[in-house]
């Protein structure tokens, strides 16, 4: 378990750590000089024999509530302390609101120097105490009367620290995050980092990375809860001893993050709910700016508030976060603002969305989203999220944003239901209801274009994206246009798409033209002629004859191999059929172009360019002077040269 301080510049937060522990956790020169926490501190100790327990020390004075921040973000219980001769004072009432925006429920009153003051300033202190308390996540927390010194009262703390051991459940099942708040050189070892572990656990030997830069590294040591471990898990101060190629001490600092390769997630705005304090001294206002706490980070960004103009003291409402740089933050982390000025905590909050589109952040539909995936765990929020956004849910994004492990986000995926386009780290989820209703689009799409151009083979895949409703990706659209193939729905040659039934049909005017020039072009079968001298033999317009080649092309009836060369398509798929008879029988030597000409029976020329044709559409792989088969014919032949549908 991991317990942090919390309270006013000398109330004795320090003396009390030691008293507890018997460690003096002020390490630094300059505090031990002035008697004064300036940065966390950190202590361990058996609370009972069996539970072990780290402290986080944090400083108390206003200057340093940025240090308090970074060492509060993520424990499992909150040991506030109070001065029996002050009472709660500034930093008390501040360190109290910082501890209820962060959602830390468990916790224990520490009322300090009992010695200085009679047992009717203690009786009025702890009502006061209560009274401050009531407003918060640690309402009816016990409230223990000591003095550290001494040792009054110090088991009687030990007890009711040691009730919440077991309380907060730390998530071992998501994905591995340690916030740095330290990092040094040691000597022998090299760089190590220290923090508290968020989520998952961690291996001696795996492999992490240093977010939101994304170096890599490979854990050569841990220390978990200031002992040599082989493991390290959640809810677990750690130190990592960190190698890898591209590291350098001077880059990893406090406020980064070391995470599992799959958590790494980088962003520029989040979407989250924030709550502003009732003892706030103004509202929230849109755009705001801020300094923004998250985990040992400290970012200046602006707030967009999305529902309304302000959020008023006690109230809370739906934001985007806007840094200055990019940052780490996942579904569900708890956040604190404070002001331009970094002297006021002026709001706190969860973040909804790590990841949300850069538009549309104020549109209703978008906001009905971010309430549902408030209210959701995984499963149910992906299902929901699924059936509020017809294009569907990137799995992948939406697993590095609720840092799921593959496995994990595979059983969401399986339990709600969603159908799954696509493969590996392209995959989307849709409603079932989406996916029928983008497939029924496709179909009518494809005819809408067959009916207005009815002498086009297809429809580019690119224009059927733009046809549909909504904004799909690739492999949403390949999943649509995989299905369509696979019910034989439609038709698809190279890049065009087409419904089965679907017959070429030039203009009149072009389909006269062809039916004179085909002809022409099929008897030379050893040298078809290009089209200026087709236009010369045939005493045609030659602008007329390349407008007619451009449509029949489009038609599928026509292949232009290079320049002023064309081909029909009965006569490429028979020189495709020669590539391949030659590179089998010369499979290991390949063939040459003398070999191509040869056996073609065209002219040297013609052969070089249209073997260059053919590498170029992958039906043949230049070494040197010969070639290789890449694909069989009747391959490129299905995909390019076919027109039919």
């Amino acid at each position: 378990m991991i317990i942090a301080t919390a309270g006013h510049i000398d109330h004795g937060k320090t003396c009390l750590v030691e008293a507890l522990t018997g460690v003096h956790s002020d390490r630094l020169p300059e505090e031990q000089r002035r008697g004064m926490s300036i940065d966390l501190g950190f202590a361990y100790a058996s609370l009972t024999p069996e539970l072990a327990v780290g402290f986080v020390d944090v400083p108390g004075h206003e200057k340093f509530v940025r240090n308090m921040l970074a060492g509060v973000t993520a424990v499992d219980c909150a040991l506030l302390v109070v001065a029996a001769d002050d009472g709660p004072m500034p930093q008390t009432r501040e360190h109290l609101d910082i501890l209820d925006l962060l959602g830390i429920r468990h916790g224990v009153v520490a009322l300090t120097k009992i010695d200085r003051v009679d047992g009717d300033r203690v009786d009025e202190v702890q009502t006061d105490i209560q009274n401050l308390l009531a407003r918060t996540t640690l309402a009816g927390s016990d409230i223990i009367p000591v003095c550290a010194p001494e040792g009054v009262g110090i088991d009687e703390l030990k007890l009711a620290l040691s009730r919440h051991s077991g309380r907060t459940v730390p998530r071992t099942e998501d994905g591995f995050r340690l916030a740095i708040d330290r990092s040094f050189s040691l000597s022998g070892a090299g760089l190590v980092v220290t923090g508290h572990v968020f989520s998952g656990a961690i291996n001696v030997d795996d492999t992490v990375l240093i977010t939101p830069q994304g170096v890599e590294a490979r854990v050569r040591g841990i220390h978990a809860n200031d002992k040599p471990a082989e493991r390290g898990t959640a809810g677990e101060r750690c130190a990592l001893n960190l190698a890898g190629a591209g590291i350098r001490r001077e880059q990893v600092q406090r406020g980064q993050w070391v995470v599992a390769e799959g958590s790494h997630a980088p962003t520029q705005r989040l979407d989250a709910r924030v709550h502003v304090p009732g003892t706030a001294a103004k509202p929230l206002t849109h755009w705001i700016p801020v300094h923004f706490h998250l985990g040992t980070q400290d970012v200046t960004a602006r707030l967009a508030l999305l529902e309304a103009d302000t959020i008023e003291p006690g109230e809370s409402g739906l934001v985007r976060v806007m840094p200055n740089k990019p940052l780490a933050a996942w579904v569900g982390d708890r956040f604190i603002v404070r002001d331009q000025s970094a002297r006021r905590t002026i709001a706190g909050g969860e973040v909804l969305d790590a990841q949300p589109p850069a538009r549309g952040r104020a549109k209703p539909e978008r906001l009905d989203v971010l309430r549902i995936v408030e209210a959701d765990a995984p499963a149910s929020a992906l299902g929901a999220l699924a059936t509020a956004q017809n294009q569907g849910v990137e799995l992948d994004l939406f697993g590095r944003n609720w840092n799921l492990p593959t496995a994990r986000l595979e059983d969401c995926v399986a339990s709600s239901g969603v159908f799954v386009c696509g493969r590996d780290s392209d995959r989307v989820g849709l409603a079932e209801h989406h996916w029928h209703g983008l497939r029924d689009a496709a179909l009518v799409a494809l005819g809408q274009w067959h009916e207005q151009h009815p002498e086009r083979a297809g429809l580019e895949r690119n224009r059927l994206r733009t046809q549909l409703p909504v904004r799909v990706n690739d492999p949403t659209l390949a999943s649509v246009v995989g299905a369509l193939r696979d019910e034989d729905a439609i038709r698809i040659r190279g890049n065009l798409i087409a419904l089965p039934g679907h017959v070429v049909q030039l203009p009149e005017r072009d389909q006269r033209l062809w039916d004179k020039v085909q002809p022409h072009l099929g008897k030379h079968t050893d040298k078809p002629p290009t089209l200026p001298d087709l236009a010369k033999e045939m005493d045609l317009d030659l602008a007329e004859l390349r407008s007619m080649a451009d449509r029949a092309i489009g038609a599928g009836l026509l292949v232009h191999v290079k320049g002023n060369r064309y081909f029909t398509l009965p006569r490429i798929r028979d020189l495709a059929r020669v590539a391949e008879r030659l590179a089998n029988d010369a499979s290991e030597e390949g063939f040459g172009a003398g070999a191509f000409r040869d056996a073609s029976g065209i002219g040297r020329n013609v052969t070089i360019e249209l073997l260059e044709y053919f590498d170029r559409v992958g039906l043949t792989r230049r070494v040197g002077n010969v070639r290789f088969l890449r694909r069989s014919a009747d391959a490129l032949i299905a995909e390019h040269w076919t027109n039919e549908g």
